[in-house]
């Protein structure tokens, strides 16, 4: 029960957190036996650092997130979580450039990651990067277990829209409506469909 507190906000959880990642540090610092117990400090202060971060981004405070993730990213530079969830962030400020390059670095460690290549084929299409965004998708297309995702398929209909391939484009956005006719963006489909 000594570790019972009671928290009233955010800042004192960081806070708490906080103290407890240096406490741990002072405390693997004093006790240098062996290399396996730097080991088990790097990976606590790895998973707190996530753990942080994780609670961060459920408040909606992504600048905290991210350095959090970052600091995870320091004591683990392949943690895939880490660097999905950063490369996610980066993406959601629609720094498209700074996303591919953690996304990258998740498919040099998985090369046969679907979700990750299709999350890297929408950022090239929003760097305008169309080449790069269509072996993406297709890359996606051959490593996702389940192909059936409409925002997969909305991006690769975009995709042939912007190259004037009409027709694919058309099977595409048709694909998006067949699979989910509640598709957020229904209305831009059918606006497309009406100028192919």
């Amino acid at each position: 029960p000594e570790n019972l507190i009671l928290v009233e906000n955010s800042e004192t959880i960081f806070s708490f957190l906080r103290k407890l990642l240096n406490q741990r540090s002072l405390k693997m610092d004093s006790d240098r036996n062996t290399g396996s117990t730097l080991e088990k400090l790097a990976h606590g202060n790895e998973a707190i650092w996530l753990q942080l971060g994780m609670m961060w981004e459920s408040l909606m405070d992504l600048k905290k997130a991210q350095h959090c993730f970052d600091n995870a990213l320091r004591h683990n530079p392949y943690n895939t979580k880490a660097l999905t969830q950063v490369a996610s962030i980066c993406r959601l400020q629609e720094q498209y450039g700074q996303a591919v390059q953690y996304f990258n670095r998740i498919i040099d460690i998985d090369k046969q990651n679907g979700e990750i290549w299709g999350a890297v084929g929408h950022c090239y299409l929003m760097m305008e990067d169309l080449p790069k965004a269509y072996h993406a998708y297709q890359q996606a297309l051959c490593h996702l277990p389940n192909t059936q995702d409409p925002n997969l398929w909305y991006g690769i209909g975009v995709l042939y829209d912007r190259y004037s391939s009409l027709a694919h484009a058309e099977e595409a956005f048709r694909a998006v409506l067949n699979m989910d006719a509640n598709f957020e963006k229904k209305n831009e489909i059918y606006l497309s469909l009406i100028h192919i």
